[in-house]
Protein backbone atom coordinates (compact mmCIF):
# COMPACT_ATOMS: atom_id res chain seq x y z
CA UNK A 1 0.00 0.00 0.00
CA UNK A 2 2.69 2.24 0.81
CA UNK A 3 4.09 1.69 -2.78
CA UNK A 4 0.91 3.11 -3.85
CA UNK A 5 0.92 6.00 -1.82
CA UNK A 6 4.31 6.65 -3.89
CA UNK A 7 3.66 6.14 -7.63
CA UNK A 8 3.93 9.61 -8.07
CA UNK A 9 7.91 9.66 -7.13
CA UNK A 10 8.53 6.46 -9.16
CA UNK A 11 7.63 8.07 -12.03
CA UNK A 12 11.06 9.00 -12.22
CA UNK A 13 13.22 6.40 -12.42
CA UNK A 14 15.94 7.63 -10.89
CA UNK A 15 14.12 7.28 -7.82
CA UNK A 16 13.97 3.62 -8.25
CA UNK A 17 17.55 2.65 -6.93
CA UNK A 18 15.91 2.57 -3.63
CA UNK A 19 12.08 1.10 -4.72
CA UNK A 20 12.46 -2.08 -2.77
CA UNK A 21 15.11 -3.12 0.05
CA UNK A 22 15.53 -6.50 -1.86
CA UNK A 23 15.44 -8.28 -4.63
CA UNK A 24 12.48 -10.23 -5.96
CA UNK A 25 10.93 -11.57 -9.57
CA UNK A 26 7.27 -12.75 -9.72
CA UNK A 27 5.39 -15.19 -12.68
CA UNK A 28 1.89 -14.52 -12.64
CA UNK A 29 -1.43 -16.24 -14.78
CA UNK A 30 -4.52 -14.58 -14.58
CA UNK A 31 -8.22 -15.34 -15.89
CA UNK A 32 -10.67 -12.41 -16.19
CA UNK A 33 -14.28 -12.26 -16.65
CA UNK A 34 -16.12 -8.79 -16.46
CA UNK A 35 -20.04 -8.64 -17.53
CA UNK A 36 -22.00 -5.35 -17.88
CA UNK A 37 -25.43 -4.15 -17.70
CA UNK A 38 -25.00 -0.79 -18.47
CA UNK A 39 -21.73 0.71 -20.12
CA UNK A 40 -20.40 2.52 -23.28
CA UNK A 41 -20.91 0.96 -26.48
CA UNK A 42 -17.44 1.75 -27.72
CA UNK A 43 -15.78 -0.08 -24.99
CA UNK A 44 -18.15 -3.48 -24.77
CA UNK A 45 -20.25 -5.21 -22.13
CA UNK A 46 -17.77 -7.90 -21.64
CA UNK A 47 -14.42 -9.03 -21.81
CA UNK A 48 -13.14 -12.68 -21.29
CA UNK A 49 -9.56 -13.92 -21.06
CA UNK A 50 -6.14 -14.98 -19.84
CA UNK A 51 -2.94 -13.26 -19.44
CA UNK A 52 0.58 -14.44 -17.99
CA UNK A 53 2.94 -11.67 -16.53
CA UNK A 54 6.61 -11.21 -15.11
CA UNK A 55 7.63 -8.68 -13.00
CA UNK A 56 11.13 -8.83 -11.43
CA UNK A 57 13.67 -5.82 -9.68
CA UNK A 58 16.77 -6.60 -8.70
CA UNK A 59 19.68 -4.91 -6.43
CA UNK A 60 22.91 -5.27 -8.48
CA UNK A 61 24.40 -3.39 -4.97
CA UNK A 62 23.37 -0.67 -2.32
CA UNK A 63 23.58 1.63 -5.29
CA UNK A 64 22.01 -0.06 -8.12
CA UNK A 65 19.19 -1.26 -9.36
CA UNK A 66 17.87 -2.80 -12.53
CA UNK A 67 14.13 -3.90 -13.57
CA UNK A 68 11.55 -5.33 -16.03
CA UNK A 69 8.43 -6.44 -17.10
CA UNK A 70 7.18 -8.91 -19.87
CA UNK A 71 3.61 -9.59 -20.77
CA UNK A 72 1.50 -11.24 -22.59
CA UNK A 73 -2.56 -11.15 -22.66
CA UNK A 74 -5.53 -12.84 -24.62
CA UNK A 75 -8.95 -11.96 -24.36
CA UNK A 76 -12.27 -11.29 -26.12
CA UNK A 77 -14.11 -8.46 -26.15
CA UNK A 78 -17.63 -8.47 -26.82
CA UNK A 79 -20.63 -6.03 -27.61
CA UNK A 80 -18.21 -3.56 -29.07
CA UNK A 81 -20.27 -1.00 -31.15
CA UNK A 82 -19.62 2.01 -33.02
CA UNK A 83 -15.72 1.28 -33.06
CA UNK A 84 -13.58 -0.37 -35.43
CA UNK A 85 -10.26 0.59 -33.77
CA UNK A 86 -7.66 -0.32 -31.50
CA UNK A 87 -6.75 2.08 -27.99
CA UNK A 88 -9.79 3.68 -27.99
CA UNK A 89 -8.95 6.20 -24.76
CA UNK A 90 -5.81 7.39 -26.91
CA UNK A 91 -7.57 8.10 -30.27
CA UNK A 92 -11.22 8.82 -29.19
CA UNK A 93 -13.28 10.07 -30.70
CA UNK A 94 -11.46 9.69 -34.14
CA UNK A 95 -12.31 5.92 -34.76
CA UNK A 96 -13.24 4.23 -37.45
CA UNK A 97 -16.77 2.78 -36.62
CA UNK A 98 -20.21 0.94 -37.72
CA UNK A 99 -23.61 0.28 -36.11
CA UNK A 100 -22.77 -3.62 -36.12
CA UNK A 101 -22.12 -5.16 -32.46
CA UNK A 102 -19.31 -7.76 -32.60
CA UNK A 103 -17.04 -9.49 -30.75
CA UNK A 104 -13.32 -8.35 -31.09
CA UNK A 105 -10.49 -10.91 -30.70
CA UNK A 106 -7.60 -9.30 -28.62
CA UNK A 107 -3.58 -9.84 -27.92
CA UNK A 108 -0.80 -7.69 -26.50
CA UNK A 109 2.48 -8.02 -25.98
CA UNK A 110 4.47 -5.92 -23.45
CA UNK A 111 8.04 -5.31 -22.49
CA UNK A 112 9.68 -3.14 -20.21
CA UNK A 113 13.25 -2.56 -18.25
CA UNK A 114 14.96 0.00 -16.70
CA UNK A 115 18.27 0.62 -15.08
CA UNK A 116 18.94 3.25 -11.93
CA UNK A 117 22.37 4.07 -10.18
CA UNK A 118 23.13 6.35 -7.54
CA UNK A 119 26.62 8.52 -7.98
CA UNK A 120 27.94 10.54 -4.93
CA UNK A 121 25.05 12.61 -4.55
CA UNK A 122 23.73 12.02 -8.13
CA UNK A 123 20.89 9.57 -9.40
CA UNK A 124 20.21 8.68 -12.74
CA UNK A 125 17.74 6.03 -14.45
CA UNK A 126 16.53 5.49 -17.34
CA UNK A 127 13.58 2.83 -18.89
CA UNK A 128 12.63 1.32 -22.57
CA UNK A 129 9.02 0.19 -22.60
CA UNK A 130 7.10 -1.33 -25.84
CA UNK A 131 3.98 -2.22 -26.16
CA UNK A 132 2.00 -4.04 -29.63
CA UNK A 133 -1.82 -4.95 -29.43
CA UNK A 134 -3.56 -6.56 -32.59
CA UNK A 135 -7.27 -6.97 -32.41
CA UNK A 136 -9.63 -8.36 -35.46
CA UNK A 137 -12.78 -10.05 -36.15
CA UNK A 138 -13.81 -12.80 -37.58
CA UNK A 139 -17.08 -11.68 -39.36
CA UNK A 140 -18.29 -8.74 -41.19
CA UNK A 141 -17.45 -5.88 -41.00
CA UNK A 142 -13.98 -7.55 -40.18
CA UNK A 143 -11.50 -4.82 -39.07
CA UNK A 144 -7.68 -5.66 -38.53
CA UNK A 145 -5.92 -3.07 -36.26
CA UNK A 146 -2.40 -3.85 -35.01
CA UNK A 147 -0.74 -0.95 -32.75
CA UNK A 148 2.52 -0.23 -31.12
CA UNK A 149 4.05 1.93 -28.22
CA UNK A 150 7.63 2.97 -27.51
CA UNK A 151 8.63 4.70 -24.48
CA UNK A 152 11.97 5.84 -23.59
CA UNK A 153 12.24 7.73 -20.29
CA UNK A 154 15.24 9.14 -18.62
CA UNK A 155 15.86 10.37 -15.40
CA UNK A 156 18.30 12.75 -13.07
CA UNK A 157 18.33 12.92 -9.08
CA UNK A 158 20.52 15.73 -7.19
CA UNK A 159 20.83 15.39 -2.87
CA UNK A 160 20.66 19.13 -2.40
CA UNK A 161 20.89 19.12 1.52
CA UNK A 162 21.05 16.78 4.32
CA UNK A 163 18.29 14.22 3.21
CA UNK A 164 16.46 16.99 0.74
CA UNK A 165 16.48 15.87 -3.08
CA UNK A 166 15.23 17.26 -6.34
CA UNK A 167 14.75 15.28 -9.40
CA UNK A 168 13.59 15.45 -12.99
CA UNK A 169 12.72 13.37 -16.06
CA UNK A 170 11.67 13.02 -19.65
CA UNK A 171 9.51 10.48 -21.15
CA UNK A 172 9.44 10.61 -25.11
CA UNK A 173 6.96 8.23 -26.73
CA UNK A 174 5.58 7.37 -30.39
CA UNK A 175 2.14 5.38 -31.20
CA UNK A 176 1.22 3.83 -34.37
CA UNK A 177 -2.10 2.61 -35.26
CA UNK A 178 -3.21 0.80 -38.68
CA UNK A 179 -6.90 -0.44 -39.13
CA UNK A 180 -8.49 -2.03 -42.22
CA UNK A 181 -11.73 -3.05 -42.63
CA UNK A 182 -12.86 -5.88 -45.12
CA UNK A 183 -15.88 -7.64 -46.29
CA UNK A 184 -16.60 -11.38 -46.80
CA UNK A 185 -20.32 -10.25 -48.13
CA UNK A 186 -19.24 -8.20 -50.92
CA UNK A 187 -22.76 -7.71 -52.17
CA UNK A 188 -23.94 -6.44 -48.46
CA UNK A 189 -21.96 -3.94 -46.18
CA UNK A 190 -22.29 -2.01 -43.14
CA UNK A 191 -21.60 1.63 -43.66
CA UNK A 192 -18.18 2.68 -42.42
CA UNK A 193 -17.61 6.23 -41.06
CA UNK A 194 -14.93 7.86 -39.57
CA UNK A 195 -16.27 9.32 -36.13
CA UNK A 196 -15.27 13.25 -34.96
CA UNK A 197 -17.27 12.95 -31.64
CA UNK A 198 -20.56 12.79 -30.05
CA UNK A 199 -22.17 11.07 -32.99
CA UNK A 200 -21.17 13.16 -35.81
CA UNK A 201 -18.53 11.77 -38.58
CA UNK A 202 -16.58 13.31 -41.56
CA UNK A 203 -19.38 13.11 -44.68
CA UNK A 204 -16.95 13.24 -47.58
CA UNK A 205 -14.92 10.32 -46.58
CA UNK A 206 -17.09 8.20 -44.27
CA UNK A 207 -17.70 5.19 -46.83
CA UNK A 208 -14.94 5.81 -49.05
CA UNK A 209 -11.95 4.45 -46.78
CA UNK A 210 -11.56 1.37 -45.43
CA UNK A 211 -7.70 1.89 -44.55
CA UNK A 212 -6.84 4.12 -42.07
CA UNK A 213 -3.36 5.32 -39.68
CA UNK A 214 -3.09 6.91 -36.47
CA UNK A 215 0.25 8.13 -35.51
CA UNK A 216 1.41 9.97 -32.43
CA UNK A 217 4.67 11.76 -31.00
CA UNK A 218 4.37 12.42 -27.61
CA UNK A 219 6.80 14.21 -24.39
CA UNK A 220 6.55 14.42 -20.82
CA UNK A 221 8.42 16.24 -18.23
CA UNK A 222 8.65 16.34 -14.36
CA UNK A 223 10.01 16.82 -11.26
CA UNK A 224 10.02 16.07 -7.77
CA UNK A 225 11.20 18.17 -4.43
CA UNK A 226 11.46 14.94 -1.70
CA UNK A 227 13.00 14.71 1.81
CA UNK A 228 14.44 11.33 2.84
CA UNK A 229 13.59 9.73 -0.40
CA UNK A 230 9.94 10.87 -0.24
CA UNK A 231 9.42 8.61 3.33
CA UNK A 232 8.53 12.02 5.36
CA UNK A 233 7.82 14.20 2.15
CA UNK A 234 7.23 14.73 -1.62
CA UNK A 235 5.74 17.68 -3.99
CA UNK A 236 6.00 17.83 -7.81
CA UNK A 237 4.38 18.09 -11.34
CA UNK A 238 4.64 16.98 -14.40
CA UNK A 239 3.26 18.00 -17.72
CA UNK A 240 2.74 15.71 -21.07
CA UNK A 241 1.62 16.56 -24.55
CA UNK A 242 0.70 14.32 -27.35
CA UNK A 243 -0.02 14.84 -30.50
CA UNK A 244 -2.09 12.49 -32.99
CA UNK A 245 -3.07 12.61 -36.71
CA UNK A 246 -5.55 10.17 -38.49
CA UNK A 247 -4.79 9.88 -41.61
CA UNK A 248 -7.01 7.79 -44.57
CA UNK A 249 -6.69 5.55 -47.71
CA UNK A 250 -9.02 5.81 -50.70
CA UNK A 251 -8.82 6.58 -54.29
CA UNK A 252 -8.96 10.06 -54.24
CA UNK A 253 -6.16 10.60 -52.46
CA UNK A 254 -3.36 13.33 -52.91
CA UNK A 255 -0.46 11.04 -50.83
CA UNK A 256 0.04 7.60 -50.96
CA UNK A 257 1.13 7.77 -47.38
CA UNK A 258 -2.57 8.61 -46.55
CA UNK A 259 -4.35 12.52 -45.84
CA UNK A 260 -4.58 13.42 -43.17
CA UNK A 261 -8.40 14.28 -41.76
CA UNK A 262 -8.22 14.94 -37.90
CA UNK A 263 -5.56 15.77 -35.29
CA UNK A 264 -5.76 15.49 -31.92
CA UNK A 265 -3.74 17.84 -29.44
CA UNK A 266 -3.50 16.04 -25.78
CA UNK A 267 -2.12 18.00 -23.22
CA UNK A 268 -2.16 16.72 -19.85
CA UNK A 269 -0.56 18.35 -16.01
CA UNK A 270 -0.31 16.67 -12.66
CA UNK A 271 0.33 18.36 -9.33
CA UNK A 272 0.93 16.25 -6.45
CA UNK A 273 1.84 16.29 -3.20
CA UNK A 274 2.30 13.99 -0.01
CA UNK A 275 3.15 14.13 3.40
CA UNK A 276 3.79 10.85 5.50
CA UNK A 277 4.78 10.46 9.45
CA UNK A 278 6.43 7.50 11.34
CA UNK A 279 6.43 6.44 14.99
CA UNK A 280 6.96 3.33 16.73
CA UNK A 281 4.63 0.70 14.75
CA UNK A 282 2.43 3.12 12.98
CA UNK A 283 2.63 5.47 9.56
CA UNK A 284 0.48 8.08 8.72
CA UNK A 285 -0.10 9.84 5.18
CA UNK A 286 -1.90 12.41 3.45
CA UNK A 287 -1.81 13.11 -0.25
CA UNK A 288 -3.70 15.55 -2.41
CA UNK A 289 -3.52 15.09 -6.20
CA UNK A 290 -4.77 17.56 -9.35
CA UNK A 291 -5.06 16.32 -12.30
CA UNK A 292 -5.91 18.67 -15.63
CA UNK A 293 -6.37 17.12 -18.72
CA UNK A 294 -7.38 19.00 -22.22
CA UNK A 295 -7.95 17.63 -25.55
CA UNK A 296 -8.76 20.17 -28.64
CA UNK A 297 -9.15 18.00 -32.22
CA UNK A 298 -9.03 19.92 -35.59
CA UNK A 299 -11.15 18.80 -38.47
CA UNK A 300 -8.91 19.26 -42.00
CA UNK A 301 -11.66 19.86 -44.91
CA UNK A 302 -11.58 19.21 -48.58
CA UNK A 303 -13.22 19.73 -52.03
CA UNK A 304 -16.55 17.88 -51.90
CA UNK A 305 -15.01 16.28 -55.78
CA UNK A 306 -15.09 12.54 -56.53
CA UNK A 307 -12.87 12.63 -58.97
CA UNK A 308 -9.70 14.72 -56.61
CA UNK A 309 -9.05 16.52 -53.87
CA UNK A 310 -7.90 19.55 -52.54
CA UNK A 311 -7.07 20.69 -49.00
CA UNK A 312 -8.98 23.48 -48.34
CA UNK A 313 -8.65 24.17 -44.37
CA UNK A 314 -8.50 23.12 -41.16
CA UNK A 315 -11.13 23.98 -38.26
CA UNK A 316 -10.52 23.36 -34.38
CA UNK A 317 -13.69 21.95 -33.71
CA UNK A 318 -13.43 19.31 -30.71
CA UNK A 319 -13.11 19.47 -27.08
CA UNK A 320 -12.44 17.35 -23.81
CA UNK A 321 -11.92 18.07 -20.47
CA UNK A 322 -11.07 16.16 -17.82
CA UNK A 323 -10.70 18.33 -14.57
CA UNK A 324 -10.51 15.98 -11.17
CA UNK A 325 -8.48 16.79 -7.41
CA UNK A 326 -8.13 14.20 -4.98
CA UNK A 327 -7.18 14.10 -1.62
CA UNK A 328 -6.49 10.53 0.38
CA UNK A 329 -5.20 9.56 3.83
CA UNK A 330 -3.26 6.58 4.40
CA UNK A 331 -2.52 5.05 8.06
CA UNK A 332 -0.73 1.17 8.68
CA UNK A 333 0.00 -0.54 11.82
CA UNK A 334 2.98 -3.39 11.85
CA UNK A 335 2.44 -5.81 14.12
CA UNK A 336 4.84 -8.80 14.89
CA UNK A 337 2.39 -11.22 12.68
CA UNK A 338 0.58 -8.65 10.68
CA UNK A 339 -0.41 -5.62 9.01
CA UNK A 340 -3.33 -3.39 9.01
CA UNK A 341 -3.66 -0.27 6.51
CA UNK A 342 -6.21 1.90 5.91
CA UNK A 343 -6.51 4.29 2.98
CA UNK A 344 -9.99 7.06 2.85
CA UNK A 345 -9.92 8.98 -0.33
CA UNK A 346 -12.45 11.93 -1.89
CA UNK A 347 -12.33 13.27 -4.96
CA UNK A 348 -14.18 15.96 -7.58
CA UNK A 349 -14.30 15.25 -11.23
CA UNK A 350 -15.64 17.32 -13.75
CA UNK A 351 -15.83 16.32 -17.37
CA UNK A 352 -16.65 18.49 -20.44
CA UNK A 353 -16.98 17.33 -24.25
CA UNK A 354 -18.39 19.51 -26.93
CA UNK A 355 -17.94 20.99 -30.49
CA UNK A 356 -17.67 24.34 -31.03
CA UNK A 357 -19.61 24.59 -34.50
CA UNK A 358 -22.57 23.32 -33.55
CA UNK A 359 -22.95 23.34 -29.97
CA UNK A 360 -23.52 20.19 -28.88
CA UNK A 361 -21.86 19.07 -25.05
CA UNK A 362 -22.45 17.13 -22.33
CA UNK A 363 -20.99 17.93 -18.91
CA UNK A 364 -21.08 15.77 -16.29
CA UNK A 365 -19.91 16.79 -12.09
CA UNK A 366 -18.87 14.02 -10.11
CA UNK A 367 -17.93 13.36 -6.15
CA UNK A 368 -16.31 9.97 -5.27
CA UNK A 369 -16.02 8.94 -1.64
CA UNK A 370 -13.81 6.09 -1.20
CA UNK A 371 -12.29 3.66 1.29
CA UNK A 372 -9.72 0.56 1.17
CA UNK A 373 -8.84 -2.08 3.79
CA UNK A 374 -5.75 -3.71 3.71
CA UNK A 375 -4.94 -6.54 6.16
CA UNK A 376 -2.33 -9.13 6.27
CA UNK A 377 -1.88 -11.90 8.15
CA UNK A 378 1.03 -14.73 8.59
CA UNK A 379 -0.53 -18.08 9.78
CA UNK A 380 2.69 -19.41 10.30
CA UNK A 381 6.33 -19.43 8.59
CA UNK A 382 5.88 -20.48 5.37
CA UNK A 383 1.92 -19.46 4.80
CA UNK A 384 -0.12 -15.90 5.46
CA UNK A 385 -3.68 -14.50 4.07
CA UNK A 386 -3.99 -11.03 2.68
CA UNK A 387 -7.47 -9.19 2.20
CA UNK A 388 -8.16 -6.35 0.74
CA UNK A 389 -11.96 -5.15 0.50
CA UNK A 390 -12.75 -1.67 -1.24
CA UNK A 391 -15.33 0.83 -1.42
CA UNK A 392 -16.51 3.32 -3.65
CA UNK A 393 -19.45 5.30 -3.78
CA UNK A 394 -19.99 7.99 -7.23
CA UNK A 395 -22.48 10.86 -6.90
CA UNK A 396 -23.71 12.97 -10.23
CA UNK A 397 -24.12 16.55 -8.75
CA UNK A 398 -25.03 17.87 -12.40
CA UNK A 399 -25.15 16.27 -15.45
CA UNK A 400 -26.40 18.03 -18.78
CA UNK A 401 -26.98 16.57 -22.35
CA UNK A 402 -27.25 18.97 -25.29
CA UNK A 403 -26.68 16.56 -28.65
CA UNK A 404 -29.86 17.33 -30.34
CA UNK A 405 -30.04 13.26 -30.76
CA UNK A 406 -33.31 13.69 -33.09
CA UNK A 407 -31.29 15.29 -35.73
CA UNK A 408 -29.33 11.60 -35.57
CA UNK A 409 -29.43 8.09 -37.01
CA UNK A 410 -31.76 6.03 -34.46
CA UNK A 411 -28.42 3.41 -34.02
CA UNK A 412 -26.63 6.44 -32.98
CA UNK A 413 -29.41 8.37 -30.78
CA UNK A 414 -29.65 4.49 -28.43
CA UNK A 415 -25.44 4.94 -28.51
CA UNK A 416 -25.38 8.38 -27.25
CA UNK A 417 -28.49 8.10 -24.93
CA UNK A 418 -27.01 4.80 -23.06
CA UNK A 419 -23.49 6.40 -22.98
CA UNK A 420 -25.42 9.25 -20.99
CA UNK A 421 -27.09 6.94 -18.98
CA UNK A 422 -23.57 5.27 -17.80
CA UNK A 423 -22.10 9.05 -17.28
CA UNK A 424 -25.07 10.51 -15.20
CA UNK A 425 -26.24 7.66 -13.13
CA UNK A 426 -25.04 7.20 -9.42
CA UNK A 427 -23.16 4.23 -8.39
CA UNK A 428 -21.48 1.78 -5.59
CA UNK A 429 -18.29 0.17 -6.18
CA UNK A 430 -18.00 -2.68 -3.87
CA UNK A 431 -14.70 -5.11 -3.79
CA UNK A 432 -12.67 -7.44 -2.15
CA UNK A 433 -9.50 -9.30 -3.00
CA UNK A 434 -8.10 -12.54 -1.43
CA UNK A 435 -4.58 -13.93 -1.65
CA UNK A 436 -3.33 -16.81 0.29
CA UNK A 437 0.49 -17.52 -0.23
CA UNK A 438 2.20 -20.74 0.85
CA UNK A 439 5.88 -21.74 0.58
CA UNK A 440 5.64 -25.81 -0.55
CA UNK A 441 8.98 -28.01 0.17
CA UNK A 442 11.85 -26.80 -1.85
CA UNK A 443 9.34 -24.32 -3.69
CA UNK A 444 9.70 -20.47 -3.78
CA UNK A 445 6.88 -18.94 -2.43
CA UNK A 446 3.16 -19.47 -4.64
CA UNK A 447 -0.02 -17.23 -4.10
CA UNK A 448 -3.35 -17.22 -4.94
CA UNK A 449 -5.40 -14.14 -5.47
CA UNK A 450 -9.38 -14.17 -6.03
CA UNK A 451 -10.54 -10.81 -6.94
CA UNK A 452 -14.25 -9.78 -6.95
CA UNK A 453 -15.46 -6.02 -8.15
CA UNK A 454 -19.19 -4.96 -8.52
CA UNK A 455 -20.94 -1.84 -10.04
CA UNK A 456 -24.49 -1.29 -8.16
CA UNK A 457 -25.99 1.60 -10.15
CA UNK A 458 -29.08 3.40 -9.26
CA UNK A 459 -31.07 2.34 -12.07
CA UNK A 460 -30.25 -1.53 -10.48
CA UNK A 461 -28.18 -2.02 -13.42
CA UNK A 462 -25.18 -4.03 -12.22
CA UNK A 463 -21.49 -4.46 -13.64
CA UNK A 464 -19.36 -7.48 -12.27
CA UNK A 465 -15.06 -8.47 -13.09
CA UNK A 466 -14.20 -11.19 -10.96
CA UNK A 467 -10.03 -12.32 -11.57
CA UNK A 468 -8.29 -15.57 -10.67
CA UNK A 469 -4.46 -15.26 -10.13
CA UNK A 470 -2.14 -18.20 -9.74
CA UNK A 471 1.81 -17.12 -9.46
CA UNK A 472 5.06 -17.50 -7.92
CA UNK A 473 7.41 -15.18 -6.05
CA UNK A 474 11.04 -16.02 -5.80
Amino acid sequence: MELEFLKNYYENPSNKVHYSSFSYSDLFAQLENKQADLYQKQEGNNHKGMGIHAHSFQKLDSVTSIWGKASYVNQRQGGIRWNNSLDFDKIRPYVIADSTAATTKFQSYAFQGGYAKELNKWSLGASLGYQANMGYRTRDPRPKSISSTIDLKMGLGYDIYKNWSIDVYTLLSKYTQNTSVKFANEASQASLYQMQGLGTWNNYFSNKSSKVTFEELGYEIGFNIAQNKAKNFAIGASFGQYNLDKLVFSSMGINEGGDDINKLKKEQLKIHALKLFHWNQHQLGLRWQTNITNHSGIDILYSNNDKYLIRLMEKENYKFEDNSHTIEGFYSFTAPHYTLSITPYFKIQQTIEQLKETGVAQKFQYQFLGLTFDYYQKLNTKSALKLTPTFTYRNVSNSSNMLQTETRKESIQEWLKQDYKYNSTNYIHWGTSATYQFEPINFPMVYVTFDWNAIQFKTKENNQNINITIGVTF
